[in-house]
């Protein structure tokens, strides 16, 4: 078995099964795709039995008995798949029709590869001009032209014998919202081969998915500073802390956050709790970051967060003299996904 493709899901049959639609068309015998449903609350099996018809014959469903967390069954992905090389596909990630054909092409071109990161256009992803291969962690690490594309799970393909061994490190280190790529970080070889490929498999489907499935930015920003804590030399987390400080410019901005966070002060009347989580963000993940343009920004955090009501009012004025148009803060009101 050359390839497997596992799909972790958790509640977007519909979405799933549009998707595995688009991707069974495209599998060899030398292909297996393997779903994981983590306890959906409506099993995913009979909405995709009722899609696919024959061609649910073709694939392999998994169901977790209780619901482990979405980053506790992405990593059971590695667990699961049976071949050489496993692909993690995002479950709300349409695939392009030649992308089975381009992920087997790559492996072919590549096979020592132990790692090999796609391209998909999506914000804070940055353009690719050509193939960059790079041969241990301090190269990767180097080489890192997008840290969100580097964790896109839909773009990240793992040669199973080099993951498997460090699994256990994907899973103690599930909470930095980026398991699969702590795992083979902290278990990285000086020979082992790492490929950063300027070719497109899938397509960014989070524009598509609603709004109440997808994750907030804050336990994202709380989890990237735990990488901090990985076992690798000092010249390695000296390069990592560049890595981490991509997302702040990009998709995990200093504005994004303490928007979240006020609106969960505002809207869940949870100030306390704002403070805490802020408290942890400001000095772990944004202090990774020493210039004095973020200090002052760190500092204006607690100033909207001390007052919470009048910073909510505040932040929408200045959003919306600046932008034109209001912060969308009807959004994300639940504490239970933010």
């Amino acid at each position: 078995m050359d390839l497997s493709i596992v799909i972790p899901t958790y509640s977007r049959n519909a979405i799933l099964a549009k998707n595995v639609k688009r991707l069974i068309s495209q599998i060899t015998p030398q292909v297996e795709i393997i779903i994981l449903d983590n306890a959906s609350p409506k099993p995913v099996a009979p909405d995709l039995k009722e899609s696919l018809g024959e061609d649910f014959a073709r694939l392999e469903v998994v169901r977790n008995r209780v619901n482990v967390g979405g980053n506790e069954n992405i990593t059971r992905a590695i667990e699961y798949g049976r071949g050489r090389f496993i692909w993690v596909l995002g479950d709300d990630d349409p695939v392009l029709p030649d992308a089975v054909q381009r992920v087997l092409a790559a492996i072919e071109n590549h096979p020592d590869a132990a790692y090999l990161n796609f391209s998909t256009p999506a914000p804070g992803h940055a353009p690719r001009n050509g193939t960059t291969r790079c041969v241990g962690p301090a190269q990767f690490l180097d080489a890192i032209d997008s840290f969100g594309q580097i964790i896109f799970i839909s773009d990240c393909v793992y040669r199973a014998d080099k993951i498997r061994p460090h699994l256990r490190m994907a899973k103690f280190y599930q909470n930095t919202c980026a398991p699969l790529f702590a795992g083979f970080l902290s278990g990285m070889h000086e020979d082992d081969v790492c490929v950063l490929l300027n070719v497109q498999i899938v397509n960014n489907g989070a524009e598509d998915t609603p709004q109440e499935t997808q994750m907030s930015v804050i336990p994202i920003a709380l989890g990237f500073s735990k990488l901090m804590e990985l076992p690798l030399r000092p010249d390695l987390l000296r390069r990592l802390v560049r890595v981490i400080c991509q997302p702040q410019s990009e998709w995990i901005t200093f504005a994004g956050v303490l928007h979240q966070l006020l609106l969960d002060a505002r809207f869940n009347n949870n100030a306390y709790g704002a403070r805490i989580a802020y408290s942890r963000i400001e000095k772990n993940f944004f202090g990774l970051d020493s210039g004095f343009r973020m200090l002052i920004r760190r500092y204006v955090g607690w100033a909207f967060l001390a007052f919470p009501f009048a910073g909510y009012s505040l932040f929408n004025a200045l959003y919306k003299w600046r932008k034109g148009e209001s912060t969308g803060l009807e959004k994300m009101k639940d504490r239970k996904h933010l």
